[in-house]
């Protein structure tokens, strides 16, 4: 039995679609993607349907730091007679550094379709169920930000879109160029970020003033302080600046440093925290810029494993003036709360402090 001939009949209109066809979801068909030199189709019951195609892009495919662009899935079913509909949630997994903005701006022109993004999260997503017109295509799309300068591509792999009409065969891929955001030089402003000029004996750090009333400063080192159980410990190096530990008592400490922040430009106080023990009666941090309180960090719900970067806006003292940055702990008399500080900087973009 020869092909072409069982369950589907050639018809002359059927290779006058494929002569004059072309992709509009911004991937060009390859050779991988012909059978007998058309496009690789599935058989069903009642005859054949085209695989849906599908792209992405940006636009536009260059922003600086902090600047939205709109992301795009294209879902092309340009040489099916019938629409095609999605079997299971498609996903575009961004790649690390690239998030959804805020506010989002999820949208779908796909018949039925749900888009779903969370601003500060990193997938794109429509809901199984939508569908893709005959002859035709539609859209997903999403605001997505970094705030680190770099390239950052795309790819949404081969079956990630499934339909009743088979899955996508090729995968999809663009780029985005996020340059640095203009008139901020990113040269780190503090001494000692890390702490990691503490004297090991004293725990005195000449970068950074400290005060503690029941330790004279709050600098730690595993060797002198331990880790209070696996509650506290440096996210790197040897020291970091532990608040808090003094079980039923109260604590009150502190560390600053004055410090030149350039004008015209953005920056954000970037640092490492860990609330890693809680005692439940009000433990807080309030970080200020000479004496204005510009964060406050009370106790969580629950104790925290890991540190988490924190970013505070202090872009309105950028005036090439000197300021204090200070970090101010205090506790009541009662169950001990530990709060570890660590890898403490002024930067051009929130949260762009790798773990050292």
């Amino acid at each position: 039995m020869s092909r072409g001939t069982q369950g589907r009949v050639i018809a002359p209109v059927r290779w006058l679609w494929i002569a004059c066809a072309a992709s509009t979801s911004g991937n060009a068909l390859a050779a991988s993607d012909l059978v007998d030199g058309t496009i690789a189709d599935r058989i069903f019951v009642n005859g054949f349907e085209y695989a849906p195609l599908l792209g992405t892009a940006f636009s536009p495919v260059s922003v600086t730091e902090g600047t939205p662009s709109s992301l795009t899935m294209t879902l092309d079913n340009s040489f099916a007679v019938a629409a095609a509909t999605l079997t299971e949630n498609l996903v575009d997994a961004l790649p690390a550094g690239l998030v959804i903005a805020s506010p989002a701006n999820a949208a779908t022109t796909c018949v039925s379709g749900t888009a779903s993004a969370i601003a500060g999260g990193n997938t794109l997503a429509l809901a199984s169920g939508a569908q893709i017109p005959a002859f035709g295509n539609c859209t997903v799309s999403a605001s997505v930000v970094s705030m680190n300068a770099a390239t950052y591509t795309n790819t949404i792999p081969a079956g990630a879109l499934q339909t009743d009409h088979g899955a996508n065969q090729a995968p999809a891929t663009a780029s985005l160029t996020v340059t640095p955001a203009s008139g901020c030089v990113p040269a780190q402003l503090f001494d000692d970020p890390g702490f990691e000029t503490t004297d090991p004996g004293t725990l005195v750090n000449p970068a950074w003033a400290g005060t503690s009333t029941n330790f004279g400063v709050p600098f730690c080192s595993v060797n002198v302080c331990g880790t209070f159980g696996g509650t506290a410990a440096p996210l790197s190096g040897a020291f970091w600046a532990l608040f808090g530990g003094a079980n039923g008592l109260a604590e009150d400490s502190s560390i600053e440093q004055t410090v030149m922040i350039p004008s015209s430009a953005p920056r954000y106080l970037n640092f490492w925290l860990r609330r890693g023990a809680i005692g439940g009666i009000g433990a807080n941090l309030v970080i200020s810029v000479d004496g204005t309180t510009v964060a406050t960090y009370p106790e969580p719900p629950s104790a925290e494993p890991f540190y988490v970067q924190r970013s505070v806006d202090v872009s309105s003292y950028a005036d090439d003036g000197t300021h204090t940055v200070r970090f101010h702990f205090n506790t009541p008399a009662g169950p001990a709360a530990n709060f570890s500080v660590d890898y403490v900087r002024l930067e051009c973009s929130p949260g762009t402090s790798p773990a050292p």
